[in-house]
Formats: C-alpha cells, sequence, structure tokens
C-alpha cells in the first residue's frame, strides 16, 4: 500500500483502513514498536514502516483485535 502520502520519505501521518463502516485508525508518533498489534492481527493487516503504521484496508475485516492490544492506545476503531 503505496501512495503519494505513504511512499518512502513521507511524514507520518495517521493509517486508516475501512471495513465496511468501520476503520482502523492509527496515530504513529504514540507507537513505541513494540509489535503488540502486528502479532495479534489475524489477518496480517498491519505493517511497521519505518515511519508509520500501516493497516491494510483489504486486509483489515475491523475486528479490533489489534485495538485491544495496543497497550499504548496507538490504534482505535472509528465509525466512517
Amino acid at each position: 500500500m503505496q501512495d503519494a502520502e505513504s511512499g518512502p520519505g513521507a511524514a507520518p501521518t495517521a493509517a486508516a483502513a475501512r471495513h465496511h463502516s468501520i476503520a482502523v485508525v492509527a496515530d504513529p508518533e504514540s507507537c513505541t514498536w513494540c509489535e503488540a498489534c502486528v502479532d495479534i492481527c489475524p489477518r496480517e493487516a498491519i505493517m511497521l514502516a519505518s515511519t508509520a503504521v500501516r493497516v491494510d484496508e483489504n486486509a483489515c475485516n475491523g475486528c479490533g483485535a489489534c485495538v485491544n492490544q495496543c497497550p499504548n492506545g496507538v490504534l482505535e476503531l472509528k465509525a466512517v
């Protein structure tokens, strides 16, 4: 998932993955790179890049396991 905003050298921005009317939103500035979200994700939809948390919107099913597992509150589910 690379675009003009997420390519190499891009500034950190909130990542969002949409599944129907739910989005997983990440605040990369609060991330400590513990990988708890990566390990718990049943769809392998979360990746830690050098400057941001990436959520693959095509793989994410909106289950929220990553949100519950994150010790720093980096991820959250939002209605869209």
